[in-house]
C-alpha cells in the first residue's frame, strides 16, 4: 500500500466474484472471510507505512466488528470498499505530513492522540514538547506543510470518523467526547474537514 488511492480504488471495484463453496458453506460467511483477510492485509500494510500500531489496531477491530454486524453481502462490499479507500487515504495523509523529518509529527501526533477528549491548545502541546509555541508552529509547518491547527482539527475528525463507523453514539456525545464547545463547532469543522456532515457522513458510510 503506498497510498494510492486511485488505484486502490479501481482495484477494489475490480476484486472478481468467488463461489462460495470455496471459502465458506455460506455466501455470507464466505464474503465476512474474505473482509477479514483483505482488513487484516491492508492493516499490516498500513503500520508497515508508518502509520501508528495502536490507532490501526482499533481502526482494523472496528472494521471487523461492523463487518461482523452485518447480514447483506451489498453492505459488506460497500464496507470493504470504502475500508480500503480509507487505509489509503490515511497512508497518502501521512506521507505528506510526515515528509523525512517525522520525529516532531510523531510527538505531536502521540500528545493529540492521548489527549484527543481534550480541547487541545497549541501552547500546551509546545509545554508538552519543552519548545516555544511559535517554535513548533514554525517548525510543523516547515516539516508537513501544514499548520498544526488544522492537524488538530484533522486527528480529532478522524477519531470522529471511527466514532460514526463503530457506534451509534449520537452527534452530542461525540462531540463531548472530542472536546468541542458544542454540537453545531463539531458539526462545522467535521464538515470544514471531511466536505458533509457527520450525520451524511454516518449515512453515505453504512449504507
Amino acid at each position: 500500500m503506498r497510498g494510492d488511492v486511485a488505484g486502490l480504488i479501481d482495484g477494489a471495484t475490480k476484486i472478481p466474484a468467488v463461489s462460495s463453496g470455496q471459502l465458506a458453506p455460506h455466501l455470507l460467511r464466505h464474503q465476512k472471510n474474505f473482509f477479514i483477510r483483505l482488513e487484516t492485509i491492508s492493516a499490516r500494510a498500513a503500520i508497515e507505512a508508518g502509520l501508528d500500531l495502536e490507532e490501526i489496531l482499533v481502526i482494523e477491530e472496528m472494521y471487523i466488528t461492523k463487518c461482523e454486524s452485518l447480514e447483506n453481502t451489498d453492505r459488506i462490499k460497500n464496507l470493504q470498499y470504502h475500508m480500503i479507500v480509507d487505509y489509503a487515504d490515511r497512508v497518502a495523509k501521512f506521507r505528506n505530513l510526515s515528509g523525512n523529518n517525522s520525529r516532531l509529527f510523531s510527538e505531536v501526533s502521540r500528545y493529540i492522540r492521548n489527549h484527543i477528549s481534550e480541547p487541545i491548545k497549541t501552547s500546551e502541546i509546545a509545554d508538552a514538547l519543552g519548545k516555544s509555541r511559535g517554535g513548533l508552529t514554525t517548525d510543523f509547518k516547515k516539516q508537513t506543510g501544514m499548520n498544526l491547527s488544522d492537524f488538530i482539527k484533522l486527528k480529532k475528525i478522524q477519531e470522529a470518523e471511527e466514532l460514526l463507523y463503530e457506534t451509534e453514539k449520537s452527534l452530542v456525545a461525540i462531540s463531548m467526547y472530542l472536546g468541542f464547545s458544542s454540537q453545531s463547532h463539531f458539526c462545522r469543522v467535521f464538515k470544514e474537514v471531511k466536505g458533509l456532515t457527520p450525520s451524511e457522513y454516518r449515512e453515505k458510510k453504512f449504507f
